[in-house]
């Protein structure tokens, strides 16, 4: 998969090692936002119509104005008709999530991509603007000799 940079529209570098999150060192903003299912309200249409279709078939057996003897027939067919699709309704999550992802290239080696991701991150609320300066990581072989340095000093 090519990564864009949504700040500057360049490409990430391929022998950049690639993380869970994108290319090391690149910042990944994702958007969800929760939306009713479209399946789910047809699935809540398709019983009301089946709902409705019954009622009619029926209500000329009823008795003229009563309506205690219509709420209880509705009532009636309304339970029929959750039973009847429990299960399917079961599988049909009622909200579903839509995301929006962008990626933006490594901060600490533009600084107008760091400006603009620091304003993105202030307008948000997020917290105070990040620094030019990453962290160095130390390699396992200058760790093991920082340790070993530490144990000679005690």
């Amino acid at each position: 998969m090519d990564y864009i940079c949504a700040i500057t529209g360049s490409l990430s570098d391929t022998e950049t090692p690639l993380t869970e999150t994108g290319p090391l060192g690149w910042v990944k903003i994702t958007i969800e936002r929760q939306v009713p299912n479209p399946e789910f309200a047809q699935l809540q249409a398709f019983k009301m119509a089946v709902a409705e279709q019954q009622f009619q078939t029926v209500k000329e057996q009823l008795p003229e104005g009563d309506a205690q003897a219509e709420a209880e027939v509705r009532m009636g067919i309304d339970f029929s008709i959750r039973a009847q699709y429990a299960a399917l309704e079961a599988t049909i999550e009622e909200y579903t999530s839509q995301y929006e992802e962008v990626y933006i290239s490594t901060p600490e080696e533009d600084e107008d991509v760091l400006e603009v991701l620091n304003e993105i991150r202030d307008s948000l609320g997020l917290m105070d603007g990040q620094s030019a300066e990453v962290p160095e990581i130390e390699a396992e072989d200058d760790a093991d000799e920082d340790a070993e340095k530490e144990a000679e000093e005690d």
